[in-house]
């Protein structure tokens, strides 16, 4: 279930007409969000077990990423206690936050993009 929310979120998206710095800080945002899919996964997995957000973050590290998925992707960025994975890319000017929700069992993500005009379709 997590990696079809995850390909409609990354994968599914239409083609980006904007300008050509819009663009860039796109293509960043996207593949920022990419690299965080497995710790997404397993920030679900240690919600699912625990029952709760608490804590779910702290086993959680950022992926290493090497120097040219760099240019686009996570230069930095933190994981909090409950499980927000914050991440940015400098150079293009974006920062991504992923905040899980736990309510009733299920765990749901929500995705920010800063600037909004980075963001694809799904964290608008």
């Amino acid at each position: 279930m997590l990696r079809a929310v995850i390909f409609l979120l990354v994968v599914a998206q239409p083609n980006f007409v904007a300008a050509s710095q819009d663009f860039t800080s796109t293509s960043s945002a996207v593949a920022i969000i990419q690299s965080l899919s497995p710790v997404v996964a397993q920030i679900t997995k240690n919600i699912e077990v625990q029952k709760s957000l608490e804590g779910a973050g702290l086993s959680a590290k950022l992926p290493s990423t090497s120097e040219r998925e760099s240019q686009y992707g996570i230069e930095g960025g933190h994981i909090t206690t409950a499980g927000t994975i914050v991440a940015h890319n400098s150079k293009y000017r974006v920062l991504v936050v992923m905040e899980p929700m736990y309510k009733g069992g299920t765990v749901a993500w929500a995705c920010k993009v800063v600037p909004v005009t980075s963001a694809p379709k799904a964290c608008r």
